[in-house]
């Protein structure tokens, strides 16, 4: 069983880790036999972040399943058939299915139990539809509470991978409470945060449900003093652009062109090693990326520009470590090189797995298309393009057939940093997308422009080139081997969110007030009462922004409502370095997103 040492930093995530999977292992500990275990796609990856495969072997579960879908054909030599999936009304569906056809089809069938694990709450409605199927009687039913998965010692996910589309475009404001709740949690381990802070419709509603609970709960919050001294909470729609622009830091990279899913990698494995990683049926090779690895660590949040000089460095250190040994002729230094060499041969290993997934991305953005792409989204977030024509690399792009998303992508950021296209434009765009494409990317079209991705034409006087000049959303000298500024995680573009978070700690949001006014929502600017007394001792309301020069930073809970991306938690990871930064920052995401995810979870 894994250890959780790398979720402990300045608050200890690894016992939240370590609470579900007691819970989970309590779970299979109470249901006796062979089990087979089914997961729906949204559990799949996020449950492997509590409890592993060699685990779950261990408890009895010898056949798992990855998905839950219409018409499945449950094969298993099992006594027991455990569903772990969210409480959704189109899983019963599946699952009453299941049950039926097994009964029919097994003579044995009073062998086979079934259960329901819920994540994270029971459901009256979903056991009313299995009530309605008949089927209730013959399933078990449990719930696991998991609220968050622990990624890092300073990032969680909810793995709400849809929030934002459910929110935003079927106005479903259910997954809200969870976020939520998930804060609440985190007030009830860490003590309740006295400053709120918060941006956008949906901020706006998590706060509301967040004193709902709390008002419930009255009388049985923490007594301990908050080890968070400010909440943000952030709406998505405050900033949609950011996803859009191509991640250039190591980690966003990789996620832009291969996709991570809850800190695994899959990459094709011809360059690989045999010796770095087992590969699947498809020759495929999966690694896990967190701060478990040191040079990880070291790359993860540098452009990737910056990566190939440090590897660089590291193999001639290796080297010179080596030639040392060799020339070593005391006992002493044979004894210290031997206390030294499982650290170099593990550190050798990472260095040969890096080095190969550098070839593999270089590879990949060597060619002409990622550059003049790069170029194209460079223009828009400099604002040197105009709402009156469509770009000429859009059209060339769909004329020769370009991916969908890279399109739609592109297509956006023009809207988005134009405020908006001329009808005629925006027209024309639609028609090149449906002639290219087909019709029934009509949907996509509609959805784009009802949250706000696509829009007509608003005027100039107030919107991004207003942002662009007060906030400084782009430098051209800012450095990516030695960055000055957070602009390095996309070469020259500043998230808008995290860059928000920057001016509220210097210069202060009254300072930019009419930013502010022009972004969609509320502000939020509140203090919860009930922990005033307590933060008291340890400083004023106010102390985020008079922090700078004591011994340790404040340290502020970042909440993402619909999802953020590597480069923006790169960004708040590289100003909570900064000498000139009042605040730390750990990240709460409801999932971990770009600009291709955002885009598909509005495909249909």
């Amino acid at each position: 069983m894994t250890t959780s040492t790398h979720l402990s930093g300045r608050l200890n995530l690894g016992q939240i880790r370590e609470s579900y999977l007691r819970d989970m292992l309590s779970i299979l500990d109470s249901i006796e036999g062979s089990k087979c275990l089914v997961r729906d796609d949204e559990l799949t990856g996020p449950s492997s972040t509590i409890v592993e495969m060699q685990v779950l072997k261990m408890k009895g579960v010898n056949q798992t399943i990855r998905s839950v879908i219409p018409g499945m054909n449950l094969t298993t030599q099992a006594r027991n058939i455990i569903f772990l999936i969210r409480p959704q009304l189109r899983h019963m569906d599946v699952i009453a299915d299941c049950v039926k056809r097994t009964h029919r089809g097994c003579s044995s069938s009073s062998d086979i139990s079934f259960h329901i694990i819920f994540v994270p709450r029971d459901s009256y409605l979903c056991r009313q539809r299995l009530e309605q199927y008949g089927v209730l009687g013959s399933i078990q039913i449990h719930q696991l509470l998991v609220e968050v998965f622990p990624l890092d010692s300073d990032l969680m996910s909810m793995g709400l991978e849809n929030l934002f589309r459910e929110c935003i475009i079927d106005n479903d404001h259910r997954q809200l409470l969870a976020v939520a709740r998930a804060v609440g949690m985190l007030q009830s381990l860490f003590g309740v945060v006295p400053n709120v802070r918060g941006k956008g419709p949906l901020a706006q509603r998590v706060f509301q449900l967040m004193l709902r609970l709390r008002k419930e709960l009255s009388g049985k919050e923490s007594p301990a003093v908050s080890q968070i001294d400010t909440l943000f909470l952030f709406d998505r729609s405050v900033d949609l652009l950011s996803p859009l622009a191509t991640q250039l830091t190591y980690e966003g990279l990789l996620d832009e062109i291969y996709g991570i899913r809850n800190n695994i990698i899959s990459l094709p494995g011809q360059k690989f090693k045999e010796e770095l990683a087992n590969r699947d049926a498809d020759g495929r090779v999966k690694f896990v990326l967190n701060s478990s690895e040191d040079l990880f660590v070291e790359l993860r949040d540098i452009s990737f520009t910056a990566v190939c000089g440090k590897l660089s460095r590291l193999a001639k250190q290796l080297s010179k470590e080596e030639a040392e040994h060799k020339e070593a002729i005391g006992l002493p230094e044979l004894r210290d090189f031997v206390s030294r060499l499982p650290k170099i041969v593990e550190t050798k290993k990472s260095l040969s797995k890096h080095c190969t997934i550098s070839e593999l991305v270089q590879e990949h953005i060597s060619q002409p298309l990622f550059t003049e792409t790069i170029f194209c989204e460079q223009e828009f977030l400099r604002g040197d393009a105009t709402a009156d024509q469509p770009h000429s690399f859009i059209e060339d792009f769909i004329v020769n057939d370009g991916p969908l998303i890279k399109v739609i992508r592109l297509i956006c950021m023009h809207s988005l940093t134009t405020n908006g296209l001329r009808p005629k434009v925006l027209e024309h765009y639609k028609r090149e997308i449906i002639q290219q494409y087909g019709v029934d990317k009509l949907i996509l079209l509609k959805n784009l422009e009802t949250c706000g991705l696509l829009r007509v034409y608003q005027g100039s006087q107030k919107g991004y080139g207003m942002m662009l000049k007060t906030l400084k959303l782009t430098l051209d000298n800012a450095g990516e081997i030695e960055p000055t500024d957070i602009t390095f995680v996309h070469q020259m573009y500043a998230p808008l969110s995290v860059r928000l978070l920057q001016f509220y700690g210097t210069p202060g949001w009254r300072a930019i007030t009419d930013v502010l006014e022009v972004l969609p929502g509320a502000t939020i600017e509140e203090l919860q009462v009930a922990a005033t007394a307590k933060l008291q001792r340890r400083g004023s309301r106010d102390s985020l922004q008079s922090g700078i020069g004591l011994e340790e930073k404040k340290l502020a809970l970042v909440v993402f409502i619909g999802g953020c991306t590597f480069a923006e938690i790169a960004a708040l990871r590289w100003l909570s370095q900064q000498d000139d930064c009042s605040m730390e920052f750990v990240v709460l995401t409801t999932a971990i997103i770009n600009g291709n995810t955002l885009i598909e979870t509005l495909l249909s």
